[in-house]
């Protein structure tokens, strides 16, 4: 083998190497990301599913105890007065609304923090679920 072969091998094995590198860089960043499936849902389909899951119509006793079954970041006061949307002219829902910090989530280049409204008639009985999601730098 003379140096000039040498020189070729070597520089073969760490492209190969650096290569191993990034793609275990790459499979860790992606296992690591991919923990809050459910959070990376769009908000409407989110708020749908946790409608579903919550069951319209559900006292404020029975949402209570499914926001216990996820795994939430913090649970704010039962605030007893209409839902008011962020969009203007900031429409009304509901007569009152109880906000969860589900958790939050590394997109592409910010920190998306989501927050879900179960929001109340009268009767204290669900009748819709809003999910909005906060972007942030990381």
């Amino acid at each position: 083998m003379n140096d000039r072969d040498f020189g070729s091998y070597y520089n073969r094995r760490r492209l190969f190497t650096a290569i191993k590198a990034v793609l275990i860089v790459f499979c860790v960043t992606m296992l690591t990301s991919c923990q809050p499936l459910l959070l990376r849902l769009p908000e409407k389909s989110l708020g749908k599913y946790l409608l579903r899951k919550a069951g319209a119509g559900s006292s404020l006793e029975e949402v209570n105890e499914y926001i216990e079954t996820l795994e939430y970041k913090k649970k704010y006061p039962y605030i007893k007065e209409p839902y008011r949307s962020g969009t203007y002219p900031h429409p009304e829902f509901g007569d009152a609304y109880l906000d969860v910090y589900l958790g939050d989530y590394m997109g592409i280049l910010w920190l998306v923090s989501v927050v879900a409204f179960w929001i109340f008639d009268s009767d204290d009985l669900l009748i819709d679920v809003m999910v909005v999601k906060y972007r942030d730098a990381p």
